[in-house]
């Protein structure tokens, strides 16, 4: 076991750490822990790829396999750095919420070393069962299989990460002949996270990735334009494209 740092992860030497390693932990770790610049880096980690590691004084390069567990404690709800990659985190997020219990009448010192002392046998057999489990998912699955509960949790999670993409998603679609200007997707998108009850971004990052987001997915069909005159205003907007109309699957108000 060796500490995670996903903000060391883009550092020349940091993986050299996790050699002979098996589990990176990041215990307490702050809300933003999985949005640094170099959070990417775990899905190398957990996704089977070779690294090159190298070590501080040293010419000599190792490549080590990323197939390590990772485990992450927090007080807050974690967000993610997606960057157009959601599938990728999908795969690989389990979320346990542990909720705050009453406050135990007695507070017992060095605890988990009474648990293992009285309990060890127990615990062991409890971890085994829950390894024939995971191996028994993965033989029929590929991979650990999720509740419905789960799957939700995860997928929440994922889109409260990016907002920007989440309400494209819902509210945006192709029209032949649709226009939309950029301020009327803006004041839609902020009342979609007031819905929600979602972080949004600043209005500058918002124009920048759904302009991103709208190219990606969208290609020739929408056009960028600086000049746009829509409903009796003219300005920067997009052609061939609409807010979607507000139904009761798609309650938020888009302006």
């Amino acid at each position: 076991v060796t500490e995670l740092r996903t903000d060391h992860l883009g550092s020349r030497f940091e993986t050299n750490r996790y050699r002979g390693k098996r589990l990176l932990a990041g215990r307490d770790v702050n809300p933003d822990f999985l949005r640094s610049n170099s959070a990417a880096r775990l899905k190398a980690l957990t996704g089977g790829d070779r690294l090159s590691t190298e070590s501080k004084g040293s010419n000599e390069f190792e490549d080590i396999e990323g197939n390590f567990h990772v485990i992450i404690t927090s007080n807050s709800p974690l967000l993610l750095r997606i960057d157009e990659d959601s599938s990728a985190w999908r795969r690989r997020l389990v979320i346990v919420p542990f909720h705050e219990s009453e406050r135990p009448f007695k507070i017992i010192q060095k605890f988990e070393e009474q648990l293992l002392r009285e309990e060890g046998p127990g615990i062991l057999r409890w971890m085994l069962d829950g390894a024939l489990l995971a191996f028994s998912d993965i033989n029929t699955n590929g991979t650990i299989a999720l509740t419905a509960k789960q799957e939700a949790r995860v997928d929440a999670r994922v889109r409260a990460s990016d907002s920007v993409a989440f309400f494209a998603d819902e509210c945006l679609v192709p029209a032949c002949g649709g226009e939309v200007l950029s301020q009327k997707l803006l004041d839609a998108y902020l009342c979609f996270c007031e819905s929600l009850a979602l972080t949004a971004v600043t209005p500058a990052e918002f124009y920048r990735k759904i302009r991103s987001i709208i190219e990606l997915r969208c290609g020739e069909r929408v056009q960028y334009t600086e000049n746009l005159l829509s409903e009796g205003s003219r300005g920067r907007g997009y052609r061939g494209l609409v807010l979607k109309p507000r139904t009761s699957e798609n309650s938020p108000p888009h302006g």
